[in-house]
This record gives C-alpha cells, sequence and structure tokens, in this order.
C-alpha cells in the first residue's frame, strides 16, 4: 500500500470519527476512575468521614485533583463526540 493510497483510506471524515472515539474512551476511563461525585470519601477541605474527625491536606489535593481529572473527562467527551459529529458531517 502506497502512501498516497493510505492517506486516501484514511479520509478527514474516519480520521475525525477514530480521533474524536479514542477522546471518548479515554474520557470515560477518566470519569470511571477518578469521578468525585463517586469518591464520597473525599471532601475538599479534606474531612475524614465517619471514623475520624480532623482534616487531612493530603486527602484535600487528591479531592482537587480527582475534581480537576473529573473535569478533564468531561471535557475529552465533549470533544470526543463533536469530533465525530464534524467526521459524520463530513462523510
Amino acid at each position: 500500500m502506497t502512501e498516497y493510497a493510505l492517506v486516501e483510506c484514511l479520509s478527514n471524515s474516519k480520521v475525525f470519527s477514530i480521533f474524536g472515539l479514542i477522546l471518548d474512551i479515554v474520557g470515560i476511563g477518566l470519569l470511571f476512575r477518578f469521578q468525585v461525585d463517586r469518591n464520597q470519601h473525599l471532601s475538599p477541605e479534606g474531612h475524614i468521614s465517619l471514623a475520624l474527625a480532623g482534616s487531612d491536606q493530603g486527602e484535600a489535593r487528591k479531592w482537587h485533583l480527582y475534581r480537576k481529572l473529573t473535569w478533564l473527562g468531561f471535557t475529552l467527551l465533549i470533544v470526543g463526540f463533536s469530533l465525530q459529529l464534524v467526521g459524520t458531517i463530513l462523510a
């Protein structure tokens, strides 16, 4: 297969769709692992629920990291779906 044939095979619409799907998969993986709402034991202040009363700066940093990764996951999903839409329109 020549280079021209490969470029012809992967038209713009297919590239948009494939790249969008990859972003969707990465985004949903981030949400599955790091979504803040799923990690009820974390809080922005680092409060440790139930067992202990107090705050932990490490837990607060973890909550903020998980929050950022949650937003990144949602952003990747939105961008991925948008790219798939563009690929479908171009097809």
